[in-house]
């Protein structure tokens, strides 16, 4: 799970997290799709994506599935990693 620029790890090691490029990938666009809409403005339109169309058709959900395969449009610096979390920073 993402919240602005943190990934909130559950039920995953941070070692098979970072390994794991898809999941990675995923994540990052969260990150990134924060970045572009800004907090509130991600969270608001996140929630109603999935009350009109449900998780799996939420467009933030389809983008983020598309970047799994690719690499991401931004760089990420990764800033810290815990056991529960990641701390990304976009960098243009």
């Amino acid at each position: 799970m993402v919240v602005h620029r943190t990934i909130f790890l559950w039920g995953i090691s941070r070692q098979d997290f970072m390994s794991d490029k898809c999941y990675l990938n995923h994540e990052l666009q969260h990150i990134f799709q924060f970045h572009q809409l800004g907090t509130f403005r991600f969270l608001y339109s996140y929630l109603k994506e999935s009350v009109l169309r449900g998780y799996y058709n939420n467009k933030f959900e389809v983008e983020a599935r598309a970047a799994e395969t690719k690499e991401p449009e931004a760089e990420f610096i990764f800033v810290s990693v815990t056991r529960y979390f990641l701390l990304g920073i976009i960098c243009h």
